[in-house]
């Protein structure tokens, strides 16, 4: 498994506007971050479905080849493509299943060229697709619902109108209520419109699950008084916005790769950590290497990369490393 960082920023993003500080003014495109995201994907690096026309042409044959009757490809008046006849479902909603019990293999999520999937989604989203080769995606992780993490929600759209089916969207209960509130255009449309709506399959977390060949187990920590997730998915595990990682979900990381972590600034913040203590956390955790996400522009690249251990490094835009199995 891949995982390429799409924005490795707090929520004001690098640069701030209006801000002429050092690292917002910096030239180094490390300092240059967007809002919170990464992508996982097997495969080649920057493995995806062909979204041109030429694309849809052969996506086309081969669904017709395979089952007859497969709705085709037309097109929308913004040129985006749309499935005739769709049975997909605005807000559809099913239960991830935990494991152990009755653990679901979701193997029909499985796409040829592997898995490709995302957790969180900001506003940076499309522009993040488009500069690192994001082209398909089976599935989606939420964190939680603060808009930094979530904002970018609506460009999932041209997935479900490429495939004909709703976006699988993973995380709790209280984050996906909140997902129904604020998109709540995308659970009840009113009519046909414009380019449509987004298709959101929400699956609520309820323990470890499954998908394909990744098993996926989420990872509760405290983000100042509130309570949200993190994710490991096989040697991998995604932590940001954290103050706190209680003693049960630090017993979930032994054994890491790579973890990507919180790091807001130097100095204590009441949500988020401080550069000290994910320091102190990733020497505890002990990954092979941990990153420092979600970084304000209090943090220039270089200096604080300087600064840290050989074994934790800072994270940037566009970084892609390969997870061991």
């Amino acid at each position: 498994m891949r995982v390429t960082f799409l924005g490795t920023g707090t929520s004001h993003g690098i640069p701030v506007i209006g801000c002429t500080c050092a690292v917002c003014a910096s030239p180094n495109p490390k300092n240059r971050r967007n809002r919170i995201g990464v992508w996982l994907h097997e495969g080649p690096a920057h493995t995806g479905r062909d979204l041109t026309e030429k694309g849809h042409a052969e996506a086309k044959t081969s669904a017709n080849a395979k089952t007859a009757g497969s709705a085709s490809h037309v097109a929308c008046n913004d040129g985006a493509p749309i499935i005739p006849g769709s049975d997909v479902r605005p807000g559809a909603e099913t239960i991830a299943s935990p494991i152990p019990g009755a653990a679901a293999d979701t193997t029909s999520d499985r796409a040829p060229q592997g898995l490709s999937a995302v957790i969180d989604i900001s506003s940076e989203f499309r522009l993040a697709c488009l500069d690192r080769g994001l082209k398909r995606l089976d599935f989606a992780l939420l964190t939680h619902a603060h808009s930094d993490h979530v904002s970018g929600l609506d460009d999932l759209r041209i997935f479900s109108q490429t495939t004909g089916k709703a976006m699988p969207i993973y995380s709790d209960n209280r984050t996906l209520e909140d997902i129904r509130a604020r998109f709540a255009y995308a659970f009840n449309p009113p009519k046909e419109y414009g380019g449509g709506t987004p298709q959101y399959d929400l699956r609520e977390v309820t323990g470890v699950f499954q998908v394909g060949g990744w098993r996926i187990t989420p990872l509760p920590v405290m983000h100042g008084p509130e309570p949200i997730l993190g994710f490991r998915i096989g040697n991998f595990a995604f932590i940001t916005d954290v103050t706190v990682i209680p003693e049960s979900t630090l017993a979930l990381l032994d054994g890491l790769d790579v973890l990507a972590l919180d790091c807001l600034r130097k100095r204590p913040h009441s949500t988020h950590l401080s550069l000290d203590q994910a320091i102190a956390y990733a020497k505890r955790i002990q990954a092979r290497r941990t990153y420092l996400i979600h970084l304000t522009h209090e943090l220039e690249h270089e200096e604080t990369e300087n600064d840290l251990p050989p074994e934790i490094r800072v994270a940037y835009d566009g970084l892609e490393i390969e997870i061991a199995d």
